[in-house]
């Protein structure tokens, strides 16, 4: 159970590696919202740090002409985990009240996606599974594979934008695709049968009665970071038992209060 006097914390580290710079809440004034669905478009992260240091604000200066990447990771003092790992892509500082606030936009994206042109066959019989990770392989992508239909390809030749190349096999397939944490990731379209991820009540931090959508259910809970597009959640509340699929959802993280949202069919 998840009650709301547990301590919060969050961590944001700025340019992974040999010389980051890590900030944690509750020392430092820390706030993120992290849009997610599975749309086939990178989720977008929008991080403030609240009167950030000189030390910070290079922080976030690229180097060696390589882009900034950052991680936040937030939870309570219990339970803790990746939220976000991906890539800087707009950056600004403006003054509010009081505060100098620093904003920094990221998509959990590997920017090959975007761009890269693929140019390859396969030779004889072999399943999807197999041609997609060795297309992601090849340029340094890392892909979570759980396929809808592995169906099999014989001397499949293949020329053209990756992202077309994802989107194909995703209909040939019967799976859904999204990019998250830089990782692309292929999920069955169907949720029947998939593995409930999460029971979701007051109990273990439902927060107010679900409201009706034109799509399903848009439901309120405490924060949690264990939730993502497409995971399979069983709703319990009052006379209400049922298991849906995420759609799309919101990881909102303040200073005063932490909640997450999800749009549920």
């Amino acid at each position: 159970m998840i009650r709301p006097n547990f301590k919060r914390v969050a961590e944001f580290v700025i340019n992974p590696g040999a010389n980051s710079r890590i900030l944690t809440y509750p020392d430092f004034t820390l706030e993120f919202e992290k849009t997610f669905d599975f749309n086939g478009e990178p989720d977008e992260t929008v991080a403030k740090i609240f009167n950030p240091s000189s030390e910070t604000s290079k922080a976030f200066l690229p180097r060696n002409k390589k882009n900034i990447n950052m991680i936040i990771n937030a939870g309570y003092s219990f339970d803790s985990g990746l939220v976000t790992l991906g890539e800087v892509i707009d950056l600004q500082t403006e003054t509010i009240g009081n505060d100098r606030v620093l904003t920094a936009v990221i998509h959990d994206r590997n920017p090959r996606w975007q761009t890269t042109i693929v140019t390859k066959t396969f030779s004889g019989v072999q399943k999807a599974s197999f041609i997609i990770k060795n297309i992601f392989d090849s340029f340094g992508i890392r892909a979570t594979i759980n396929l809808g239909n592995d169906k099999a390809f014989e001397d499949k030749s293949i020329s053209s934008p990756l992202r077309r190349f994802v989107e194909d096999m995703a209909k040939e397939t019967d799976s859904n695709f999204f990019m998250s944490d830089a990782r692309m990731i292929f999920q069955p379209k169907a949720a029947k049968g998939k593995k409930v991820v999460f029971v979701l009540s007051p109990d273990t931090g439902l927060i107010d009665r679900p409201e009706v959508t034109d799509k399903g259910l848009l439901l309120k809970s405490l924060f949690n970071y264990r939730f993502r597009a497409n995971d399979t959640v069983r709703l319990q509340f009052r006379e209400i038992d049922r298991t849906a699929k995420v759609l799309r959802g919101i990881h909102s993280f303040r200073d005063k209060d932490a909640f997450t949202e999800l749009e549920v069919e």
